[in-house]
């Protein structure tokens, strides 16, 4: 009975853990740091990156996803148009279980030419979508600009992207 009492209270607390989660990211809300793994093994922060130019921080499952390859692979055909505006394209990975090898699979498939993260389990990332398919404009200040929600199926076109960077 008191290991029943245990799990039900883990449970519990994991799932109203994630549910404030979700709601945690908002517009015009100071970012949360976060750091994960870039393709060669490195762990890297997104505040490294603050300040240099507008973010596009977009959440990915993995190179065997064919929803995120195709949204990879329509950033990496507006990845020079993204950057003339003032953005940097960041996609983190949360399913990637073949770690820097999926990475690399992924970045050749898309031909794509921004960073690729892993954050395996969205252990770092859990403050932004726990779904995974939304992306966040976060502004050189480090404040969350535009938040471009998307689905399973359809993820926030490149276009849709390029006008909220534009912004």
């Amino acid at each position: 009975m008191r290991l029943l009492k245990t799990c039900l209270f883990l449970a519990t607390f994991a799932l109203l853990t994630n549910l404030s989660h979700a709601d945690e990211v908002k517009q015009g809300s100071k970012a949360p740091d976060f750091q994960a793994t870039n393709i060669e093994g490195e762990t890297v922060k997104l505040s490294d990156w603050v300040g240099e130019k507008k973010l596009v921080v977009v959440f990915s499952r993995a190179h065997w996803c064919p929803f995120c390859m195709g949204q990879l692979k329509d950033l990496s055909n507006h990845y020079e148009d993204i950057s003339k505006a003032g953005g940097e394209v960041i996609v983190v990975f949360r399913e990637e279980r073949e770690g820097a090898e999926g990475l690399i699979k992924s970045q050749k498939t898309a031909n794509a030419e921004f960073p690729l993260l892993l954050d395996l389990g969205a252990k770092e990332t859990a403050d932004y979508s726990t779904t995974g398919f939304t992306t966040y404009i976060i502004g050189k200040d480090g404040t969350v600009e535009t938040i471009l929600a998307g689905k399973k199926t359809k993820r926030p076109s490149a276009e849709a992207i390029l006008e909220a960077v534009k912004k």
